[in-house]
């Protein structure tokens, strides 16, 4: 899948959310808000990565709860990457998927509290619990010291210049915390950031993702 295929298959999606799920049958039933696609989006960004990687060894966990308990007798904390990816045991690629900024749009706190998240997970004992069929299964991961999370934002809008600019500044000074928007926006036009896809793609290629 290229970008360019990936932004038109989350357009499209757009497009049909805006849409009557059930049809009007003829009656004048209007929808306002559109439906919520972010579950496509994890799919489609899941689909899109796998590809990219071309490893069918590793498993591809879209939305499941990552556990860890960072000392003996300490209670379990838990995270859910939208998208994790596990090679012989091992976390390899932490994603979060925003469809744009508007969730924070000071990323500073935010960011932070990712970055000692990764440090907590370096250092603790970690599982995965993982839906096969209709049962939960709890898969022991090891976390290599290269793991960042990563932050992938859909449409880089509903944030100032200003903002934006402060925000980078801040993740250039964070080590375990990467900063991707892959659709910034142009005045009125949304663009496909080249730059922001060679990132994406380096990192599902390496065998672990690194910090730029």
């Amino acid at each position: 899948m290229t970008p360019q295929e990936f932004k038109q298959k989350l357009d499209h999606k757009y497009g049909e959310a805006k849409k009557l799920s059930a049809g009007d049958d003829g009656f004048r039933i209007k929808r306002g808000t559109a439906h919520v696609i972010s579950g496509y989006a994890e799919d489609l960004f899941a689909l899109y990565a796998a590809q990219i990687r071309k490893n069918r060894d590793c498993t591809y966990l879209v939305d499941h709860s990552i556990s860890y308990r960072e000392t003996d007798g300490a209670r379990a904390k838990t995270c859910k990457p939208d998208l994790a990816i596990l090679d012989n045991g091992k976390l390899t690629h932490y994603y979060d998927l925003k469809m744009n900024l508007g969730f924070s749009r000071d990323l500073g706190h935010f960011m932070q509290e990712k970055q000692d998240l990764i440090n907590g997970l370096k250092t603790a004992d970690t599982w995965a619990s993982v839906t096969v069929g209709e049962k939960k299964e709890r898969w022991g991961i090891t976390i290599p010291k290269t793991l960042v999370y990563h932050i992938v934002v859909l449409y880089g809008w509903n944030i100032s210049e200003e903002q934006m600019k402060a925000n980078e500044a801040l993740e250039n000074e964070l080590s375990n915390v990467e900063l991707t928007i892959l659709f910034p926006r142009k005045g009125k036009d949304v663009e496909i950031s080249e730059e922001a896809f060679a990132i994406l793609d380096k990192s599902l290629e390496s065998i672990s993702e690194l910090k730029r």
